[in-house]
Formats: structure tokens, C-alpha cells, sequence
């Protein structure tokens, strides 16, 4: 009988220890989980901020050019050769790009000694050597 008894608080330190070590387990795996969640909201997030900086920069450049020479130009007297420079030149730039967009691709109007040349393709064959 002395035998069982002085087994019996060994089995229970161990089981003891057995029940810690997976709870501590269960504990880790759900921080791992929770950490790649939280990883990837906040990849997101930064990933959203950053477009909205972009389009902030983007938007305050444009808007601070176009108004500053529309401001300028509108200051200038109305036969001025300066705002006449302006008007003529945007007048040139929105025809430009108007004519980009009727040539669908502006390699095709290249001569063909400038056209760049296609790439080779090698096409590789797998054998089974078994």
C-alpha cells in the first residue's frame, strides 16, 4: 500500500504539468493566429494610407499647377503675349493628347528598322527519365 501512495502525488505533478504545457500550447497557437490576423489588418490599413497619401500628393500638385497658371494667366492683361503663350499652349497640350488617344499603340508607327523586336521564346520539353 505504501507503494501506490507514494506514486500516486508523482502521477498527479505530472499530470499537473501535462495539463499546463496544453493549455500553454493552446495559448501560443491562438496568439500565432491572432498575430497573422492583426498582421494583415494592419497590412491593409498602411496599404490603404499610403494610396490615400499618394492621391493627396497626386491632387495637390495638379490642383496648385493648374490654378497658378489659370490665376496668373487671368491676371495679365488681355492682349499680353505671356497669356496669350498660356492659352495657345494648353490649347496645344489638350490637342496632344487628344491625338495619343486616337493611336492605339505608337509602336506601330515606328519604321520597322526602330520598332523593337520580339523576344524567342525556347519552349522546353520535360522527359521522364524513369
Amino acid at each position: 500500500m505504501s507503494d501506490i501512495a507514494a506514486e500516486t502525488p508523482e502521477r498527479n505533478a505530472f499530470t499537473a504539468l501535462s495539463d499546463v504545457l496544453g493549455t500553454a500550447a493552446g495559448y501560443v497557437s491562438e496568439a500565432g493566429a491572432s498575430a497573422g490576423a492583426s498582421v494583415k489588418v494592419a497590412a491593409e490599413k498602411s496599404g490603404a494610407a499610403v494610396g490615400v497619401g499618394a492621391y493627396k500628393a497626386a491632387y495637390g500638385a495638379s490642383y496648385g499647377l493648374v490654378f497658378g497658371a489659370v490665376f496668373l494667366k487671368e491676371l495679365l492683361p488681355a492682349g499680353n503675349v505671356v497669356r496669350r503663350g498660356f492659352e495657345e499652349g494648353a490649347e496645344a497640350a489638350f490637342e496632344a493628347i487628344e491625338a495619343r488617344k486616337a493611336v492605339p499603340d505608337a509602336a506601330d508607327e515606328l519604321p520597322a528598322a526602330v520598332k523593337p523586336k520580339a523576344r524567342r521564346t525556347t519552349k522546353v520539353i520535360a522527359t521522364d527519365a524513369a
